[in-house]
């Protein structure tokens, strides 16, 4: 697959994904946060009740630009990471993968964009010095010592155990394993 097609796949699947997640909290009520008027988000689609509000996924009008980040790195993020991480404003997406519950990681504003590039290069930084193949972070697991991953090379999606070469294919792309995903509380 060329990393165009790659690319649109992902697009495709986020997109599904954030429909199906639609549906699912018409359904079951729209997932809530805490309200912080210092974090606010274009995902808030409600009034604050008992300090609390209401969100969903929004299509963002700019992509989160990781230029300076890849720059940072000397490193060219995988395309479908980086329609991962720009396509939506969003909170946490919780999802159901093979028995398995994760946490799918979202930018909440632009100030959480920023956030998130320092935490990749973070990881980035622990996994060259750890001479571990260079992995982009995706979601969290139910254990806090996994993380779900895209390996940056190859685009493969594995469950990674932080720290150890531990690692367990999912998907051989992220647009794949975000079509098998079914949406949580």
């Amino acid at each position: 697959m060329t990393l165009m097609n790659e690319q649109q796949n992902t697009i495709d699947a986020l997109d599904q994904l954030i429909s199906r997640a639609e549906r699912y909290w018409q359904k079951v009520g729209y997932p809530q946060v805490e309200y912080d008027d210092q974090w606010p988000s274009p995902c808030q689609c409600s009034d604050i009740s008992h300090n609390r509000i209401c969100w969903h996924p929004v299509l963002r009008e700019k992509p989160l630009d990781l230029k300076a980040t890849e720059d940072a790195l000397d490193l060219s993020f995988h395309p479908s990471v980086k329609v991962f991480y720009s396509r939506y404003y969003s909170e946490t997406i919780s999802v159901r993968f093979e028995e398995q519950n994760f946490a799918l990681v979202q930018v909440w504003n632009d100030d959480d964009g920023m956030r998130l590039q320092e935490n990749l290069i973070a990881h980035i930084l622990m996994k060259r010095r750890l001479k571990h193949p260079e992995t982009l972070f995706i979601a969290s697991a139910e254990d806090e010592m996994q993380i779900v991953s895209v390996v940056n090379q190859t685009g493969e999606v594995i469950l990674e155990t932080l720290g150890k070469k531990q690692d367990k294919l999912l998907s051989p792309s992220l647009g794949e394993f975000l079509a098998q995903l079914s949406v949580t509380n």
